[in-house]
């Protein structure tokens, strides 16, 4: 006999709008990330210019809270995703 699927972390809609908020805190910072990089290409003193901006947007208390709710919001979703899915977890708990 099968085991019953075990209800899911978050139901369906909230997982989504988990993702689509991690998911656009997360491109967002890659984004500027991978910006700042570009212009180092240009120049030294232009990256500079362009990381003093990034550090105003997530070196404040909004950004660090932000980026410290998005690891754990993360590993929260993949967690509903494999348990709705049934795909085991190695190490997990059932």
């Amino acid at each position: 006999m099968a085991k019953p699927l075990a209800r899911p972390f978050l139901p369906d809609k909230a997982a989504r709008t988990l993702g689509l908020i991690t998911g656009v805190i997360m491109f967002a910072f890659v984004s500027m990330h991978l910006l700042n990089h570009a212009m180092l290409l240009v120049s030294e003193e232009a990256a500079g210019q362009v990381l003093r901006v990034f550090k105003v947007v997530w070196r404040n208390p909004l950004g660090a809270l932000l980026l410290t709710v998005l690891l754990p919001s993360i590993s929260c979703w993949r967690c509903a995703r494999s348990i709705s899915c049934g795909i085991s977890i190695p190490g997990s708990v059932r």
